[in-house]
């Protein structure tokens, strides 16, 4: 009797909110930007960044709108292995706001950028770079 009971008020708390999980719209995504410091006479090639997202700052996008405006940037110092995982990044020049300094550096150790090809596992060769990273606050 009791599980009825409760499954019943489940049910009703689920459909008095009038959605459900296939209407629900995913959370927008910030542009992010990502420029390297190459200069043109070097012939260091950076991988690419896969799908870069910065899923912390979204969190904190409302806070960051408040803060600084529609968008902020900050200069990291990236290091990518030959595999495509980011072995180092680290807060050059931040944002001037704290949190979203610590979540960008966050989801930056959690991107994936493009393997190096012709290297192996064995290699200990990566490639570092400084970057200046933009974020856009999504609408």
């Amino acid at each position: 009797m009791f599980k009825l009971g409760l499954s019943a008020l489940l049910f009703t708390a689920c459909a008095t909110t009038g959605t459900t999980m296939e209407s629900r719209e995913p959370a927008p995504h910030a542009k992010v930007q990502l420029d390297l410091a190459t200069s043109p006479t070097e012939r260091v090639v950076f991988p690419k960044a896969v799908e870069p997202r910065l899923p912390s700052v979204d969190r904190i996008a409302y806070q960051v709108r408040e803060r600084l405006g529609e968008q902020a940037v900050a200069s990291i110092d990236l290091c990518v292995a030959p595999d495509g995982h980011v072995t180092k990044a680290s807060l050059v020049e931040g944002t001037g706001y704290g949190p979203l300094d610590a979540a960008l550096i966050r989801d930056i150790e959690e991107w994936q950028f493009a393997s190096q090809p012709g290297t192996t596992a064995s290699t200990q060769l990566q490639t570092c770079e400084r970057a200046t990273v933009k974020y856009i606050v999504p609408n």
